[in-house]
């Protein structure tokens, strides 16, 4: 079936992994991109290819995310510091953390990603721009990971032991990646879901989820 009407091509891009050897934070749309790993590097070969591959057949719009939050994220991968703090509150089992309790993320709640990238995605296709759209899809909140870890403890009501070490990837783990973004207007009608937030509507998932187990 041939699609009905204008559309556009949306990638899944990582602040993360193409931001992580640049300098001068906050970095925006505008900062010269650095990968460090061979994920980071990964990513930001795509987004080359498909400038290349969709330059005038269809408008591309990359997405640059920080770290997602939210419930409903695979525990069992041991990924996401706020979802594996609540998951070690909740089991009152320890964990490993492998960066410095001063390194600075930028959270941004799932449902908050997910409306500003509808919101970029309507525009574009209205619009149908001739050349690639690049945003940074981010709360423009950094956190650390102290502060991470006091959160949860607030919304747990209990202390959480943690076990700070290195790992292999600890190389590709940069103290500051502040985010912000060239173009703020595009997202105002987003209203960003505070931290604190977030952390409890992850936590409520991670303890009915072990209820169910």
């Amino acid at each position: 079936m041939q699609p009905a009407g204008k559309g556009a091509f949306f990638l899944s891009s990582s602040a993360g992994g193409v931001y992580a050897g640049s300098t001068q934070p906050p970095f925006s749309e505008s900062t010269k991109p650095r990968p460090l790993s061979p994920y980071g590097e990964t990513k930001l070969a795509q987004e080359e290819i498909l400038r290349m591959t969709l330059q005038g057949c269809v408008p591309l719009v990359i997405g640059r995310f920080s770290n997602l939050a939210g419930p409903g994220q695979n525990l069992a991968k041991q990924q996401g510091l706020v979802s594996q703090l609540c998951r070690a509150a909740v089991t009152r089992q320890s964990l490993n953390v492998f960066v410095p309790m001063e390194t600075l993320r930028d959270y941004l709640y799932v449902d908050d990603a997910a409306a500003m990238v509808c919101a970029l995605v309507e525009t574009v296709v209205r619009d149908q721009p001739s050349e690639p759209v690049l945003r940074n899809i981010s709360s423009q909140r950094p956190v650390s990971v102290c502060t991470v870890l006091r959160t949860v403890q607030q919304v747990a009501h209990r202390s959480v032991r943690i076990a700070l070490g290195t790992s292999p990837s600890s190389r590709y783990h940069v103290r500051d990646l502040r985010l912000c973004t060239d173009f703020p207007r595009e997202f105002q009608s987003v209203a960003i879901t505070p931290f604190p937030v977030t952390v409890k509507r992850v936590y409520e998932a991670v303890l009915r989820q072990q209820a169910m187990c």
